[in-house]
């Protein structure tokens, strides 16, 4: 019979004490494993707000649409995430910059007059997914 483990030998992989092996320490010496997997290059975050407020600008559309229209605009280079679109939206709501109503299930958002003066005003000749940096 094998031996008995408790809970803190599963799953230790040897890497507490001593790190990685080296052909793991070697791949994140070169960048890591890619997004996610720490180490890898990351997308910048880009002003959201603004690339939000931009969309609408020229279409009432649905939060997953303007994910999409997005990422689109930016060549694929910059797709923010639900997670931060979302509350964008609603926080543009609350703030009065844009409406919402619902349609087939869905909100559809539209850009309010105070929505373009605050684009306006936000506007510095560069596009939202650059970040300056």
């Amino acid at each position: 019979m094998g031996r008995k483990r408790d809970r803190d030998d599963h799953h230790d992989h040897g890497f507490r004490e001593w790190g990685p092996p080296p052909h793991v320490r070697r791949m994140m010496a070169r960048g890591g494993f890619g997004p996610g997997w720490g180490g890898g290059p990351r997308a910048r975050r880009g002003d959201v707000r603004t690339g939000v407020l931009q969309v609408l600008s020229e279409e009432p559309m649905h939060g997953y649409d303007v994910i999409r229209a997005l990422e689109e605009r930016s060549g694929g280079r910059w797709r923010p995430s639900p997670g931060s679109v979302y509350p964008t939206l609603q926080m543009l709501e609350d703030a009065g910059l844009v409406k919402s109503e619902g349609k087939d299930g869905r909100r559809v958002f539209e850009i309010t007059d105070a929505g373009r003066e605050e684009l306006a005003a936000r506007q510095d000749g560069r596009e939202p997914w650059e970040d300056g940096g």
